[in-house]
């Protein structure tokens, strides 16, 4: 099938390494949005270090959650073996969500399917 390379071990790393760079991005974020945070940062004399930090996390997010977005949206497609309304829910998700649906997709279907065809293969070779 020529969608395999979306179960290869380079894209699981690839997505899986994305998905970690989301996350730290929307943890930083929603850690400034707390008043306290936000105050000991406006006070600290590295607040100018700490924006440069998050500006350049923010600036690898962006293709981060869409490496995410689209691979997910692929694997949703053509290589998950769910039903059609199932894929349609998930779809809605992505929508609505982006790009946390991708990666809640990432973590309850993604990872549990890539590990089954990793031990389905390393089954046949033994």
């Amino acid at each position: 099938m020529k969608f395999d390379w979306l179960e290869s071990k380079v894209a699981s790393k690839l997505f899986l390494w994305s998905v970690v760079v989301c996350l730290i991005c929307f943890v930083s974020f929603f850690s400034f949005a707390v008043p306290s945070v936000r105050n000991f940062l406006n006070s600290s004399p590295a607040n100018n270090a700490l924006g440069i930090l998050f500006g350049t996390l923010l600036v690898l997010t962006i293709p981060c959650a869409l490496i995410v977005s689209f691979g997910m949206a692929l694997f949703c497609a053509f290589a998950d073996r769910s039903s059609v309304g199932l894929k349609v829910l998930w779809f809605l998700l992505f929508l609505v969500t982006w790009p946390l649906g991708s990666i809640i997709y990432f973590f309850t279907v993604y990872r549990t399917s890539h590990k089954k065809t990793i031990a389905t293969a390393e089954w046949k070779r033994s």
